[in-house]
């Protein structure tokens, strides 16, 4: 494991970019489900957590301009 990297990281990041991706789609269709069935709202919480950590990580293995939507996307969720 690499320094200053968690387990989740290290191992999100070793995914390519594409599955990175689907798992950031993921995390984004179970939020907007459970949300709109008002679920446990420390699910929902707790799934924006992890989303906007793999936002995060994606940021600095894609282009400038993707990666600075990302960022900005990050920025309104909470």
């Amino acid at each position: 494991m690499n320094s200053g990297l968690t387990y989740e990281q290290e191992t999100f990041v070793q995914d390519s970019i594409p599955v990175r991706l689907g798992k950031l789609a993921t995390n984004l269709a179970r939020i907007s489900q459970l949300f709109s069935d008002s679920t446990d709202e420390d699910v929902v919480k707790s799934l924006i957590r992890e989303t906007m950590y793999f936002i995060e990580w994606i940021g600095p293995d894609i282009d400038i301009d993707n990666a600075f939507e990302l960022a900005n996307y990050s920025s309104h969720q909470l």
